[in-house]
């Protein structure tokens, strides 16, 4: 016998199975979102992850430059002095003869001249700019290098030292007689003298007042590229011109000037 199902158990039947359709689905949702929600997460963690271990680098512009890799070497405590070309019965220094009052009134001398023969490869020094420091109290100003001393035209171990460690000669032989070129004999022009102190850079009156050297002291010094001269007074008239000097003067012994510097040197060593 054939059993017939009532229609009401048929319509309960669908209600069940609608139901048990409707809580599949949703919990199958559930899953996908957590699902994605868990990759989301990863991913972002991942990222932040990622940025601290390659962290961006900063842009040049924010970064500190480095100038002492472009400075040269300090020649640290060194004894300076003061000198005024003013004061000169002829105003004249080693590079200029003629209108040396018209040069930067920040200038300094050191023990080197690129004229002297054999020391040409030097230059060209005049109108170098240098830095200097009071060592006492850390003030600084900049000069230009504008004349030669003191004592020494060829104290190029010194002057020229890659590491700044060299001392002056001055200092090395204060007391001692010795002549311009650093030898122990002279010519009729150049004769040894007496090196009265051990000093090895002089200051222009300009210079030793913006730093306060008051007559002598110890500083610290380093020749500097026009790029890293730092703005003051030593600005407002920049030494520009090229070395000229007469030279009838050496011609009074007889000789041209090439002449008189090769017999002048002859006591160079």
């Amino acid at each position: 016998m054939v059993r017939r199902n009532h229609p009401f158990s048929f319509l309960l039947s669908v209600l069940v199975l609608f139901c048990v359709f409707s809580c599949v689905e949703s919990e199958l949702g559930s899953v996908f979102n957590l699902s994605h929600k868990r990759t989301s997460s990863e991913q972002v963690e991942s990222t932040s992850r990622k940025g601290e271990a390659t962290p961006v680098p900063a842009r040049e512009s924010e970064q500190s430059p480095d100038l002492s890799a472009s400075s040269e070497a300090w020649h640290k405590n060194i004894t300076a002095t003061y000198f005024d070309i003013a004061e000169y019965p002829t105003p004249q220094t080693a590079w200029n003869d003629s209108d040396a009052l018209d040069e930067n009134p920040y200038y300094l001398a050191l023990p080197f001249n690129d004229r002297v023969p054999g020391f040409n490869g030097y230059g060209p020094c005049k109108n170098r700019w240098v830095e200097v420091v009071l060592v006492s109290t850390g003030n600084r100003a900049f000069g230009q290098w504008e004349d030669v001393g003191p004592w020494f035209v060829n104290d190029v171990d010194y002057v020229f030292d890659p590491t700044g460690k060299t001392r002056p000669f001055a200092e090395l032989h204060e007391g001692e007689y010795w002549n311009i070129y650093r030898g122990d004999q002279g010519s009729g022009v150049r004769k040894p003298r007496r090196i009265l102190n051990n000093a090895g850079i002089d200051l222009s009156p300009a210079l030793a007042n913006a730093i306060g050297l008051g007559g002598r002291n110890q500083v610290n010094w380093r020749f500097v590229d026009a790029s890293e001269v730092a703005d003051g007074p030593w600005k407002d008239k920049i030494s520009e011109s090229k070395p000229h000097y007469r030279q009838k003067f050496y011609f009074l012994f007889g000789t041209s000037y090439r002449d008189w510097e090769l017999t002048t040197t002859r006591f160079l060593k």
